[in-house]
């Protein structure tokens, strides 16, 4: 159980209720064993511990061309984590502490292909998509979202990086915070 008095504010990047395109985006991803994927840095991990299956995945599927360096795919693609098949599994089925009221930013990129089908404009009812995260925290006093032109899911290997660091900043600070 989430002690929601902890937090004074919620900032979530690289996320979304929507999970209309998680089943096209954990067939494209080719998730494999990680540690035969990596074997010099993740050599140690079971066979329970996936990570993507190649670069070619990853600068489509995370990033948005040609916003990003090729030194930041690398470095991205250098640190990348693995996952479980659990948490791929059930990343559908998120859900949030209903009593939490403080302020929640939401923040993605426009071209989001995890998340947003790389259209974080196009939700439901004329509304973007990261703006359905509201429904889980629906006494947050302060629920916006904030969605970043040229920018894929990995927000932080993309030009506008520092951009967005910015305006999350900004936001924290109208907060009081």
């Amino acid at each position: 159980m989430m002690t929601t008095g902890l937090l004074d504010a919620v900032v979530l990047t690289g996320y979304t209720t929507n999970s209309t395109n998680l089943p096209g985006y954990l067939h494209a991803a080719s998730y494999s064993i990680a540690n035969r994927i990596f074997p010099d840095r993740l050599g140690n991990k079971s066979d329970i511990w996936l990570a993507t299956g190649s670069n070619a995945w990853d600068m489509l599927g995370f990033l948005y061309a040609p916003y990003y360096s090729e030194a930041s795919f690398d470095l991205a693609r250098s640190t990348e984590q693995a996952v479980t098949v659990g948490s791929l599994f059930t990343v559908g089925a998120v859900g949030g502490p209903s009593s939490f009221s403080g302020p929640v930013q939401v923040v993605n990129g426009a071209k989001d292909f995890v998340f947003c089908s790389s259209n974080c404009w196009a939700g439901p009812n004329g509304t973007d998509i990261p703006s359905g995260v509201k429904m889980l925290y629906p006494h947050a006093k302060n629920s916006t979202s904030y969605i970043a032109e040229d920018t894929g899911h990995r927000i932080t290997a993309h030009y506008s990086q520092p951009m967005v660091a910015k305006e999350i900043y900004k936001w924290i600070a109208a907060q009081g915070l």
